[in-house]
């Protein structure tokens, strides 16, 4: 997947069609793609928020800064990095996750025992356990979309095409 982030206008639209077609958690801090924006002032001071924080259905809102003192302001979509030698899958100790010959790191619900080491793992934080099922969940890229032909729900959602898969 390939993301354009010159063309990511933050409606978060992508998060919120992953909670549904997923069955991710409406609470904030369960998400499996999310948006961040980084904003950038005159003194030269970054700041990064996650506009995903919120519902599914209704994202937080970060406080508006002082329009003058902004310079720039832009979004990044974040989502699993389908790693080539993911540490994720060399710590699981009972072989749950794995990457598929297409590349796709997934996890085996059945497998997973919930130790959570996977989610230690991950340099890029894209983890979390599912508070339900107890089991480590991730993006697959909607690995059971793309078996019957359909893009990932973040890419079939973008309205701006900022996502591209293929």
């Amino acid at each position: 997947m390939g993301i354009d982030i010159d063309k990511c206008i933050g409606c978060n639209l992508c998060a919120v069609a992953c909670k549904v077609e997923n069955d991710v958690p409406d609470e904030p801090f369960y998400f499996r793609t999310w948006v961040e924006r980084y904003t950038i002032t005159r003194d030269g001071e970054v700041s990064v928020g996650n506009i995903s924080l919120g519902t599914a259905r209704e994202p937080m809102r970060e406080p508006v800064q002082d329009a003058r003192e902004v310079v720039r302001t832009f979004f990044v979509p974040k989502l699993c990095n389908q790693c080539q030698k993911p540490p994720c899958v060399q710590v699981c100790p009972v072989n749950a996750t794995f990457t598929t010959q297409d590349g796709v790191v997934i996890i085996d619900a059945e497998r997973c025992i919930g130790c959570r080491y996977c989610i230690q793992a991950c340099p890029y934080g894209q983890r979390y356990l599912h508070p339900k099922t107890r089991v480590a969940d991730k993006c697959t890229f909607c690995l059971h979309r793309l078996v019957k032909g359909l893009q990932p729900a973040c890419v079939e959602v973008c309205p701006t095409q900022a996502r591209i898969f293929g």
